[in-house]
């Protein structure tokens, strides 16, 4: 057994000894490879300038020779005769002012004179319009204009056209010209065809024949259509390249062999010295235990064979083996299987309450089973993983479908970790203790989470759940181990990353808490019993009124959920409805909004006011949403008009379809939709012709510096006049003071609520202020535009 571990052990050593080798290479060879390379950029940049300059001055030298052309008709100067000009080539010279081509390529046709047959000179073509329709064009000759030009570094040189059309316009001092396959003209323009709409210097080296040429490519400015090119023999540089190969090769060998000799004579020296806290034994194929060491004889003399087929056991795993009969005798270990059957067992004691039929994967065994892999205080990873929308994925497709979904993720969560474990039908707990496996897991995260998260194949269908996971690792050296504190610490994480992330983009599916982010985690971390506080009566509602500019009354209350001051919980209200969505308690808390807020209603009922009750997205995705809600409804004997429902508009944004669908329903059964929190979100102006709302609500922040900001002003009377157009109420939140309730009644809204009303009351005053309230304007002291800031920034609510 210890010969393979160590064997295991050297190989280790030596495949990570090849791995660095390997990387030192690649680095090496990076940075000799692009220190060559980036100079020949240099080289190719500086090249492309002094082609430009001279381009630039050969427009003020005399030509060559001189041209007139109209339409595809060329005429040159002193010459007597029309040619015919290649319809494209004729296009580009109308167009661009710098042209490059030879005679023959311009005027193409079979009957062209000798004239134009016997120049071969590659010519800078000069454009210039005429009044009359024509282009005069000057010819200058490419290698006087580029006689001055250095092709220092460069074996030669080409200049390619858009279209990748090439021409080999000259040579540095002593260049030979070259042909055939390892002709780098030839390499340079398929480079330069599978680069298009080259915008900067670059360069690669590519093998022709015998020789490696570098080459490098560079636009030019004054001829905009064109790129220079160059190359260089590049062979001494990848001699160099092979040579550190060779030295870099020969050093590893040496580590590997020494590495080899220093482990095995170690293993010599120290291996008599048994880890006297293991377990080791073997067994026959029929399961006989046919040698063990003497930690095992001492803690299980009666134990003779397993019944566990320990064949079965795959090597790379740990797993949970039970020995005997009685007390529950629990062991963790891993297996190697050899040749003649037999089966080397090593494994360490595991504590956990003894049970006739033990199921390792309960959610009750975990704490059990951290404390016997923690032992000695080592490093342990706890997980929690959440099947984020498997919900869903069981709403349209049925249970089996689900079902089905569920085994592919958790057999997916099996290969990846040690220890696996149902908290429920959507949350599994995992465990994976020190050792090299951990090691991997922690250093490859993203991987591991991303192998979870991709689609599952069931049957014909293709599916995407959507895999959240938290993490976090017992440290002895920070905090003393603790199943209690990790786990609290890996549903931290848990939470945050189920949080509601916009961009699908940068999306976060996992986070591993750290001690050292305690108080970044904090309003994850906190606990309340909800139902235990729903049963002790410890929240109740309070309404804040909605105030009719044009009919100088109270119409509506929003109702505000609000915990009793004798509970000392310190975190706010939004933090507990965010702690009950993420928990599964929403559902719970919601109904008792909804009942409470009904029955409010039902107190006031036909006194021409309606209760707006906040539904959460959790609970509005529910499959059994509206049945429920209905039914409430009903057994409140509720007139149509008595409730609305606010939802917000990020929610209607990401699942449309469902929500049109929802909300018609509630719609037909006389309760009226407001959305909430309208132009903070991806508004999106084509919602508000197919959703069935009533009424729209301006969120404060757009009221809060109305004064200060011209941005705001515009935006609440743009969504008071779509509201006047669209027969909607619009509901300005947040108003707080008498400057800016003129304000937002001269833009148009209808209603407002916030301070400048009242804040949020109980439902006795609230029935008093719809009969007793109307609102008195103060004298005003100063003009409109004059009022300073809002003394109070937000929470109207």
């Amino acid at each position: 057994m210890k010969f393979i571990v160590i064997t295991a052990l050297v190989l280790a050593l030596v495949a990570v000894e090849a791995v660095i080798g390997t990387a030192i290479y690649r680095r090496a060879k990076d940075v000799a490879y692009n220190g060559q390379i980036n100079d020949y950029i240099r080289l190719a940049t500086r090249l492309a300038n002094s082609i430009d300059m001279a381009f630039e001055e050969g427009k003020t030298q005399t030509p060559d020779l001189k041209a007139t052309l109209s339409g595809t008709k060329i005429t040159f100067d002193g010459v007597g005769r029309e040619y015919s000009a290649e319809a494209s080539i004729a296009n580009n010279m109308r167009v661009h002012d710098v042209n490059v081509y030879r005679l023959t390529e311009i005027c193409n046709n079979p009957s062209a004179d000798e004239f134009i047959k016997s120049d071969d000179t590659v010519y800078v073509v000069y454009s210039e319009a005429q009044e009359d329709g024509t282009v005069r064009l000057a010819f200058r000759s490419f290698t006087e204009l580029t006689a001055d030009v250095s092709f220092e570094g460069f074996g030669g040189i080409a200049v390619f056209s858009g279209s990748g059309r090439s021409e080999y316009v000259g040579y540095a001092s002593g260049g030979d010209t070259l042909s055939g396959e390892g002709d780098p003209i030839a390499k340079l323009s398929e480079y330069r065809l599978s680069i298009e709409n080259v915008d900067k210097a670059s360069a690669i080296t590519v093998d022709a024949g015998s020789t490696v040429y570098a080459l490098s490519v560079a636009p030019l400015r004054v001829a905009s259509v064109y790129t220079v090119g160059g190359y260089a023999d590049y062979s001494a540089g990848q001699k160099d390249l092979a040579g550190l190969l060779l030295l870099i090769s020969l050093a590893t060998i040496i580590i590997a062999t020494l590495t080899t000799v220093f482990v095995y004579l170690g293993a010599y020296v120290f291996g008599s010295k048994e880890d006297k806290k293991a377990y080791f034994f073997t067994v026959d194929p029929e399961g006989l235990i046919i040698s063990r060491n003497e930690r095992f004889a001492k803690d299980f003399p009666e134990v003779r064979d397993i019944r566990e087929r320990l064949n079965r056991f795959d090597e790379n795993n740990v797993y949970t083996l039970k020995l005997g009969d009685g007390e529950e005798n629990l062991i963790s270990c891993f297996v190697k299987k050899r040749f003649d059957g037999t089966v080397d067992v090593f494994g360490r004691s595991l504590v956990v309450p003894r049970g006739d039929e033990i199921e390792m994967e309960r959610r009750d065994n975990m704490s059990a089973v951290f404390r016997g892999l923690s032992a000695d205080r080592k490093k342990v990873l706890v997980g929690m993983i959440y099947f984020n929308n498997l919900l869903e994925i069981k709403d349209a497709f049925g249970r089996n479908f689900a079902e089905s979904v569920r085994n592919i993720l958790l057999d997916r969560i099996r290969k990846q970790f040690e220890e696996v474990f149902i908290f429920d039908y959507y949350t599994i707990g995992v465990l994976q203790s020190d050792g090299t496996r951990l090691n991997i897991i922690m250093q490859d995260m993203s991987e591991v989470v991303s192998t979870l998260n991709r689609v599952v194949k069931n049957g014909e269908n293709n599916v995407l759940v959507n895999v959240k996971c938290g993490f976090a690792l017992s440290d002895p050296a920070v905090k003393e181990v603790s199943y209690d504190d990790v786990t609290e610490a890996a549903n931290a994480a848990l939470k945050r990353a189920c949080e509601p992330q916009q961009d699908i983009l940068t999306r976060v599916d996992y986070y591993i808490f750290l001690e050292s982010q305690r108080k970044l985690y904090a309003r994850y971390l906190f606990k309340i019993d909800i139902p235990q506080m729903l049963k002790n009566g410890d929240f109740y509602l309070e309404y804040q009124p909605q105030y009719s500019l044009s009919r100088d009354r109270i119409v509506g209350f929003e109702a505000l959920f609000r915990v009793n001051r004798k509970v000392q919980i310190n975190v706010s209200t939004i933090d507990i409805i965010n702690y009950a969505e993420q928990s599964g308690n929403m559902v719970l808390l919601g109904n008792f909004i909804l009942k409470t807020g009904m029955e409010f209603a039902k107190s006031i009922e036909g006194m021409g006011v309606c209760v707006s009750l906040n539904v959460s997205p959790v609970q509005l995705m529910q499959s059994g949403f509206v049945d429920s809600f209905l039914k409430l409804y009903r057994s409140f004997d509720l007139k149509p008009g008595s409730i609305s429902v606010e939802i917000t508009e990020s929610y209607v944004v990401s699942d449309i379809a469902e929500t049109l669908q929802k909300l018609n329903i509630l719609k037909s059964n006389g309760i009226d939709i407001h959305l909430d929190d309208f132009g903070t979100g991806y508004s999106s102006f084509s919602y508000l012709s197919v959703l069935p709302i009533a009424a729209i609500k301006i969120d404060q922040s757009f009221v809060r510096n109305i004064f200060e900001n011209r941005v705001n002003h515009l935006i609440i009377k743009m969504i008071a006049d779509i509201c006047s157009h669209l027969n909607l109420e619009s509901i300005c939140e947040g108003v707080e003071n008498p400057q800016q309730l003129e304000q937002v009644r001269a833009l148009g809204c209808d209603v407002i609520q916030g301070y400048v009303i009242s804040r949020s009351v109980n439902a006795e005053k609230a029935r008093d202020m719809i009969v007793n309230y109307h609102y008195q304007a103060p004298v005003q002291e100063a003009p409109i535009e004059n009022v300073p800031k809002s003394g109070k920034q937000g929470g109207s609510k």
